[in-house]
């Protein structure tokens, strides 16, 4: 079982799509079912999917696709997914090493660079690295 896999299986009483590709959505939740482009790769339907779970785990169940309004709930939502994704554990094993760049752990993680360091961001104004 993939990692996708893996977390689709935690969350097994919410249903999985595919997100019809003309909205330009990377994801998308509608009440209890989790929709997908199909066109990510797998880093991206892996993050994509961990922030949409964020919204189910963080937001009640109202429309927010108008980001600029919304800002505060898809904040919560991406900064929940980055804790389930990129917990600050995983994080504090590469301090340590002085050499190691963000590219680095990016690529020992297999997540996008753009995470790594929103999520080192996040963890920093967090007091947490």
């Amino acid at each position: 079982m993939n990692r996708i896999e893996e977390l689709m299986h935690e969350y097994y009483f919410l249903t999985y799509g595919i997100l019809d590709q003309r909205l330009k959505l990377k994801g998308l939740i509608i009440e209890n079912t989790i929709y997908l482009n199909q066109y990510l790769n797998d880093r991206e339907r892996y993050v994509t999917l961990a922030e949409e779970l964020g919204h189910w785990e963080t937001t009640s169940n109202k429309n927010i696709t108008d980001y600029k309004l919304n800002s505060k709930e898809e904040l919560i939502a991406r900064e929940w997914s980055f804790k389930k994704i990129v917990p600050v554990e995983e994080l504090k094993k590469y301090e340590a090493k002085d050499t190691i760049t963000d590219y680095e752990v990016a690529e020992d993680l297999d997540l996008p660079l753009n995470i790594v360091r929103e999520a080192c961001n996040m963890y920093k104004r967090k007091g947490a690295l």
